[in-house]
């Protein structure tokens, strides 16, 4: 993936492109809908964007364009599901909207004004099934907030975005949904922003990870169209440069402050930063403890190093802990908290998503699983030797993606004019649709990535032109089959064509 330039656009952005928003008039009725615009592909790396982040507490005005609400809500349903589902909605000036990511439309829940603060622009919360996730609304706001950041072309008249539990507070107040939103994204206009920033403080002070790169050549919109999210890896280890990168951009130094204390790459509750001094990176032979503040502790330090906690092996009991973690990851990031709290929680997703950023970035495949149970966060406490009052929260799982023979379906087959597949990954269901220019009788299949068929699924006899099937994450037997990696084999007048599908 090629670096690709909006100059024309950004110029036509600027100040101007702020304009009043098009969903100015309130729809008549629930059925009633807005057509977005497709989402535009920036010219700012995952680094930059990463390295650029900053959430501004205050001091909006204005509205935005269009295109940035589609891009913020388009890129907060791409990240990876941590449950079954999850619902994306979106406050305006005159209502509140359900997103369709599949239809790239809004649908009208209830009119009026529900924005928390009058200069809002537009606010996005998420609900989860099962409820509150946070982890999984954390994973997906934070692709929507760096969304937002790869739109500044300037430091004048960008952007700006925030998570904010006043915005959470009021959204569960007054917006009606059936279940509470974890955290709101709360989108407007700065006059002023700090903008692209290519500086490095993410400097080791023991020398103990190189310097981590705030600039690559994969697009931000790139990796959030096509994430590389596997769990099946090769048993290949990362080097030390791999780990460092993956590191700081799960949760690293950059040049921005929060009143005195240093930022990071991710957000954190009232800039608390929970998850500092509790991250564990595990290898073949090694339990180290990631570290971006000094040895002081002070939070207005930047520093970018790992301490070993202790020698051996310990992956094999980390994989035993809970079916859900990858069996085949060479490293393993395990995020920890001292409660398992909401801003925990939501920080822990913020981490995971960038984490996977990253490790698309650097060609690598990424996993991440959460939401474990008690008897889950016990198991991979007694792996790598935590302390008891430590509670794991998230674990990303990191290396070279393990090649299947079955090569992915491509789209653009002249035989094939669409598939989708929702959710993908997911956990409990995955409904695969796709249909030909032509009628067909098809065949399909599930089969790991050993080869072995799982399951037939029936397609019945007629001859069509769309197909819609439903995996529910069974054998043959009725047994449901382990979090992995999957195939969807396709077979249609002698030609087979196949898609992987990823359980978690």
């Amino acid at each position: 993936m090629k670096r690709r330039a909006f100059t024309k656009y950004l110029a036509s952005v600027g100040a101007a492109t702020m304009v009043k928003s098009s969903l100015a008039n309130p729809l008549s009725n629930l059925q009633s809908y807005v057509e977005l615009p497709a989402p535009l592909t920036g010219s700012h790396s995952v680094e930059l964007c990463l390295n650029s982040r900053v959430s501004t507490h205050g001091g909006y005005n204005g509205t935005l364009d269009n295109q940035i609400l589609a891009n913020t809500l388009w890129a907060a349903s791409k990240a990876p599901l941590l449950c079954n589902s999850r619902n994306i909605y979106v406050a305006l000036p005159d209502g509140v909207y359900f997103y369709s990511p599949e239809k790239n439309r809004l649908y009208l829940q209830i009119d009026g004004n529900h924005l928390s603060e009058k200069n809002l622009a537009f606010e996005i919360g998420i609900t989860n099934n099962p409820p509150d996730v946070a982890e999984d609304a954390g994973a997906a706001l934070h692709w929507a907030q760096l969304a937002s950041v790869a739109f500044w072309g300037s430091t004048a008249d960008q952007p700006v975005c925030c998570p904010k539990d006043s915005g959470y507070i009021y959204a569960n107040d007054h917006w009606e949904l059936d279940s509470d939103v974890p955290i709101v994204n709360c989108y407007g206009r700065m006059s002023s922003v700090p903008g692209i920033k290519s500086q490095l403080v993410a400097k080791s002070s023991d020398n103990s990870l190189p310097d981590p790169l705030t600039d690559g050549n994969v697009i931000l919109e790139d990796a959030i169209r096509e994430p590389i999210f596997t769990s099946n890896f090769t048993d290949d280890d990362l080097s030390t440069q791999q780990l460092s990168q993956i590191a700081w951009a799960a949760y690293g130094c950059t040049p921005h402050y929060i009143s005195t204390k240093a930022g990071l790459t991710v957000a954190s509750w009232n800039a608390q930063y929970y998850l500092t001094g509790h991250i564990y990176i595990i290898t073949s032979d090694s339990v180290f403890k990631f570290h971006m503040r000094n040895s002081s502790g002070e939070t207005s330090s930047q520093d970018h190093r790992i301490e070993l906690v202790k020698s051996g092996d310990c992956r094999s009991l980390l994989r035993e802990a809970s079916g859900r973690i990858s069996q085949t990851a060479p490293v393993y990031f395990i995020f920890c908290a001292s409660s398992t709290d909401r801003p925990q929680l939501l920080e822990a997703g913020y981490c995971g998503s960038s984490a996977l950023l990253q490790t698309t970035s650097l060609g690598l495949g990424g996993h991440y699983c959460a939401n474990f149970n008690d008897s889950e966060r016990n198991a991979i406490k007694n792996a790598i030797g935590l302390q008891s009052n430590i509670q794991p929260l998230l674990i990303f799982s990191a290396g070279k993606q393990l090649k299947t023979s079955i090569l992915p379906l491509n789209k653009n087959y002249q035989d094939i004019s669409k598939i989708e597949t929702r959710p993908n990954p997911f956990h409990s269901f995955v409904s695969v649709s796709f249909s030909f220019f032509s009628a067909q009788r098809v065949e399909a299949a599930i089969f790991d990535t050993a080869g072995k068929k799982i399951r037939n699924l029936p397609t019945g006899n007629k001859v069509k032109t769309g197909f819609s099937l439903v995996w529910d994450g069974c054998n043959e037997n009725g047994n449901r089959v382990k979090a992995g990696t999957y195939i969807f084999r396709i077979t249609h007048s002698s030609k087979t064509k196949s898609i992987l599908l990823h359980k978690i």
